[in-house]
This record gives C-alpha cells, sequence and structure tokens, in this order.
C-alpha cells in the first residue's frame, strides 16, 4: 500500500461472495458515497431481483461518480445524484427515502454518524430493521465541521 500513487486503481476480492438475500425480491434502495462505490458495483454486478433498485450515489464532486460510467447498473434502475459535503448527506437521503413510496429493504454505506440519522429513519419512518435496514458505516469523520 506504501507504494501506492494517487489515482492508482487496486483490486481486491474476498474469500466469499456478497450475499444480501433481503436484496433478492421487492422494492430495494441501495445508497452509498464515495468509499462504498466498489461495494455498490458488486453488489449491483450480482442483481437478481426482478425489480431494479433506486441507487442513490453521493460525492462532494460530480467528477467522483464518473465512477459509475463503467458500472453494469440494471436496466430500469432510478438513479439519484447527491453532490454535498460529508455533514448534508444523511439529510440529502432522507428527501429521497421520505418520496419512496415503498421500501422493503435498504442497503447503504457512508459516514458513521450520517449511517445512524438514516439508520434510525428508516427504523422509524419505513419500519425496516435487521436484514432488510443495513445501513453500514464505513468510516468515521473525526472533524467537526463534517
Amino acid at each position: 500500500a506504501r507504494k501506492l500513487k494517487p489515482g492508482q486503481v487496486i483490486y481486491t476480492s474476498g474469500d466469499h461472495p456478497d450475499k444480501h438475500a433481503a436484496l433478492i425480491k421487492g422494492n430495494n434502495v441501495i445508497f452509498c458515497d464515495e468509499t462504498a462505490f466498489p461495494a455498490v458495483a458488486g453488489i449491483l454486478g450480482q442483481w437478481q431481483n426482478p425489480q431494479a433498485p433506486t441507487l442513490i450515489i453521493i460525492s462532494q464532486t460530480a467528477k467522483q461518480q464518473n465512477y459509475f460510467e463503467h458500472v453494469d447498473i440494471p436496466q430500469d434502475t432510478r438513479i439519484h445524484r447527491i453532490i454535498c459535503e460529508t455533514n448534508q448527506q444523511a439529510d440529502r437521503v432522507i428527501e429521497i427515502l421520505k418520496a419512496q413510496k415503498q421500501c422493503d429493504s435498504v442497503w447503504g454505506a457512508m459516514e458513521m454518524k450520517m449511517a445512524k440519522q438514516v439508520r434510525h429513519f428508516l427504523r422509524n419512518q419505513h419500519m425496516l430493521r435487521g436484514e432488510n435496514n443495513l445501513v453500514k458505516p464505513y468510516w468515521r469523520c473525526d472533524t467537526e465541521n463534517n
């Protein structure tokens, strides 16, 4: 890792396939900030649900979202793009989730405090728990401003 230079692409793989049983059926939402782009690309690449998901892509710049130009996204996926600072991510995702008429499962990954807010919203407003509320903290912001 110390030999890597900015902009270099690295590939990793796990010992087992990603399994998200709740995403195989129903109306699902997937969201991610930049740290989870590869994970979401993997989930979308293995998509088996006949219903296309709602995809929320979050980044601090529009250019970062170019990552998804070469990702195999299921046909009819509803895509929302959010460009904002870290401390606004939860509110912006929740705005989109409020407009969802039906939401059977959500898989998402973002900053720890933001993830907690979204997970709480889904638990209390959409009544999603356990394997249907898969909102994960992928990183932690150590500054007060974000």
